[in-house]
C-alpha cells in the first residue's frame, strides 16, 4: 500500500494593472479545488498544500486567477 505525502504547489503571479489577485489552485484528473490563496501580491509567489497524495504517482495541477 502505498504511502501519503503533502506537497506544497506554487506559482509567481503578475498582474497588468498591478493587483492584488485571489490564486486558485486545481487538480487537473477532476478538477476540483485543492486551495485558494486570497490576496497575492503582483509579482509574489502564490502556494497551496495538497495532501494525501500517494508516492511514486503522478500527479497534474493548474491555476485559475
Amino acid at each position: 500500500m502505498g504511502q501519503d505525502t503533502t506537497v506544497t504547489l506554487q506559482v509567481t503571479v503578475t498582474h497588468p494593472e498591478a493587483d492584488n489577485m485571489d490564486v486558485r489552485f486545481y487538480d487537473a484528473a477532476d478538477n476540483s479545488l485543492i486551495e485558494t490563496d486570497n490576496n497575492v501580491a503582483n509579482g509574489s509567489t502564490a502556494s497551496a498544500n495538497w495532501g494525501g497524495l500517494t508516492l511514486a504517482r503522478g500527479y497534474r495541477w493548474y491555476v485559475n486567477v
